[in-house]
């Protein structure tokens, strides 16, 4: 289970801590050791950047340097910043990272995270269009595992064959894939012999009775409400200047 409070997420703005006009009278040590190429991605502040190099090769410190540049010339205020991570350690380091550069303590930047604790904020905004309630609950595995045996049993599955852990694996591969119950392809429909999408489609209707998400949900969830509802997309593209 988890929790995010996120109400400042776009209201603070103007209390973040990180003052523009007093950042930008201080010198920009964070272009120090820069190569040409990374102060060119750094200070480059009109149209998407690509950077392509091999592991090691700075493109971290490289994209760091630009979220410090964007706040120590004012250019983006700490939420309208949008970076994402694959793990919360890189998201901590990576705000660390950004502090050391800056020379303080960077405060209210809600907006930086991993994908899935990003959605987890975004789907507190909109449960409602998903069908649950904002104070929703995040299963973990066993809870996940738990509740599929429920429902295999109750098909009068052999469960000892046809494990809740199979089952699990294959509805988190459909929803790593953005495959809804709706739209799991045919050849895949055949899974868990030939159980799979009754069961997932089962196991959705349970976890909204239950105003419950698991971990997979989290990324699915906000696409779906992102393609049919575009409103709400476009009050996040409006909103985010710089991702």
């Amino acid at each position: 289970m988890s929790s995010f409070d996120d109400s400042d997420a776009f209201e603070a703005a103007g209390r973040s801590s990180l003052s523009a006009r007093a950042l930008g009278a201080r010198p920009a040590p964070y272009l120090d050791g820069l190569n040409p190429e990374q102060r060119a991605a750094v200070e480059a502040l009109d149209g998407p950047v690509l950077m392509l190099a091999g592991a090691g090769t700075g493109k971290t410190r490289a994209l760091t340097a630009r979220i410090a540049h964007l706040l120590h010339t004012g250019t983006a205020r700490t939420n309208e910043i949008l970076a994402v991570t694959f793990t919360n350690k890189a998201a901590r380091e990576m705000k660390e990272r950004v502090a050391d550069l800056l020379g303080q303590p960077v405060e209210g930047m809600p907006w930086l995270g991993t994908f899935h604790a990003i959605c987890v904020k975004l789907l507190r905004r909109h449960a409602e269009l998903a069908g649950l309630k904002s104070n929703f609950t995040i299963l973990d595995t066993d809870d996940q595992i738990r509740l599929m045996k429920q429902l295999i049993v109750a098909e009068n599955i052999d469960e000892k064959r046809w494990p809740a852990r199979v089952l699990a694996g294959i509805i988190d591969n459909w929803k790593n894939r953005a495959w809804t119950p709706a739209n799991v392809p045919m050849g895949e429909a055949a899974a868990f012999n030939g159980h799979g999408v009754d069961l997932y489609k089962a196991y959705q209707a349970r976890l909204k009775t239950l105003n419950a998400v698991d971990f997979g949900d989290l990324i699915l969830t906000m696409v779906t409400i992102f393609q049919a509802h575009p409103d709400v997309l476009a009050l996040y593209q409006r909103w985010f200047r710089y991702i």
